[in-house]
């Protein structure tokens, strides 16, 4: 969904304001702390430059003291939010055994590789050494 790549401040921000999106606070002012939607004086102007060009913010207001002043917080923020938190849902969701052979095999090409011939050495191993002791449990019986 997401096409952009957004820090932790940011996704952490975005959180923030789609809570307030939900519960029918979709202006921003002022007014309000600049900690109430995780940011601080540092890094308030960059990380809302990022959310307007995000289209999460709109609407932006500014004066002559501050900028970002006002702005209108967009449901693109619901849609974001939902979208981190499914990904981290999906991150911390653990991966079958299999899954998890073929992404490690996939990263190690040469390790998977061993690993493959490794595992064919044995299986012919354990063919001879079973059709042998067929062969001998045969002479047995027909002797």
């Amino acid at each position: 969904m997401s096409q952009f790549t957004f820090n932790g401040v940011e996704v952490a921000c975005i959180k923030l304001l789609a809570k307030r999106f939900e519960n029918d606070q979709s202006i921003w002012d002022a007014s309000e702390k600049w900690e109430e939607i995780g940011l601080s004086k540092e890094n308030f102007s960059q990380v809302l430059s990022v959310l307007e060009s995000s289209d999460v913010i709109e609407n932006v207001q500014h004066d002559s003291e501050t900028r970002f002043s006002w702005f209108k917080i967009t449901p693109t923020a619901v849609q974001l939010s939902r979208y981190f938190e499914e990904e981290e849902r999906k991150r911390k969701e653990p991966k079958d055994v299999y899954e998890n052979l073929l992404f490690t095999l996939k990263r190690h090409p040469i390790g998977g590789w061993a690993f493959v011939v490794v595992g064919a050495i044995t299986f012919v191993a354990f063919m001879i050494h079973t059709i042998a002791s067929a062969i001998k449990d045969i002479k047995v019986i027909f002797q």
